[in-house]
């Protein structure tokens, strides 16, 4: 599951801006 995360991650900080996103997607995790 840690390969699609990875993706899935990846997907949503390329669709949106990096502001709050990565600590929401590592709160998520």
């Amino acid at each position: 599951m840690r390969g699609e995360t990875t993706v899935l991650q990846k997907t949503v900080l390329s669709s949106l801006p990096f502001e709050g996103l990565p600590n929401a997607c590592i709160n998520e995790s």
